[in-house]
């Protein structure tokens, strides 16, 4: 019964959220502040029904018990200045800071909000359900839940095809995939659902939000296939990681850890 409540809140989210997002919803609202407005709002009652019943649902993911230290996250803040390397190498757009600081700070909470929706309902929600379907892979090949779940996040997003042309919205489609991959493996490999929703977050809000307030970049087929390729580089290293933490020393700490929780219990 838990996994069809989890198959019935995928496929009703994931239906309004796609509602949201290809309804021209921006043309209809014409002010710009009343739009962010709407969306914002959008996003927090989404956001907190998510939470609700993934609370009330117990829905999680099998995490570690231990894991390594949150530093080794560090080096995941260079795609974060995927659009600074673009400048600088491909030397296009222009310098333009945009009125309103209010636009600025609106639309940082929307992608907020934004991201802890996604990561909750593609990722957290989509793999835990991946999960009771297929049990067999929870050991040895927990990467395909991976895999299935970012594909179908990126297939959510293909109104870039809408607004795009075609070799752009392919490239903007793979960038969105190996995103998804590195926000997948951060929410399976560490203990906390928060790692994949800050690392989504600043992505998003230092590449796009922040950067776009001060400068109009051309989002070119070349722009896009950096930000794929920074992406590609970056999901390497957060498999390895994941197998850091499987070295002797961490495992010589679950051992400890799970022999103290014995002991305490009885």
């Amino acid at each position: 019964m838990k996994s069809l409540h989890k198959l019935v809140l995928l496929i009703a989210f994931t239906l309004v959220y796609a509602l949201f997002e290809y309804l021209p919803i921006e043309h209809w609202i014409e002010n710009e502040l009343v739009f962010l407005i709407v969306r914002i709002s959008f996003f927090i009652v989404f956001s907190g029904l998510i939470i609700f019943f993934k609370l009330k649902y117990k829905i999680e993911i099998e995490r570690p018990k231990i894991q390594i230290s949150y530093l080794w996250l560090t080096p995941l803040l260079i795609p974060c200045f995927t659009n600074f390397y673009a400048v600088a190498i491909l030397n296009g757009g222009n310098f333009s800071v945009a009125e309103g600081t209010e636009i600025l700070i609106l639309d940082l909470v929307a992608d907020l909000f934004a991201s802890i929706l996604e990561d909750l309902l593609f990722i957290d929600l989509a793999i835990s359900y991946l999960y009771d379907l297929f049990p067999q892979w929870s050991k040895k090949k927990r990467h395909l839940y991976i895999l299935i779940a970012a594909l179908f996040f990126t297939l959510i997003h293909s109104y870039s095809f809408l607004y795009q042309e075609l070799p752009v919205a392919i490239i903007q489609m793979v960038s969105v995939f190996f995103l998804s991959c590195v926000c997948g493996y951060l929410a399976i490999f560490f203990r906390s659902e928060i790692i994949p929703i800050i690392a989504h977050f600043f992505f998003n809000a230092i590449n796009f939000v922040t950067f776009s307030h001060f400068y109009e970049l051309n989002l070119s087929k070349e722009y896009f296939e950096l930000v794929t390729l920074i992406l590609l580089f970056t999901i390497p290293y957060v498999i390895a990681l994941y197998y850091m933490s499987h070295l002797k020393k961490y495992q010589v700490m679950v051992e400890e850890k799970e022999k103290n929780e014995n002991q305490n219990e009885e």
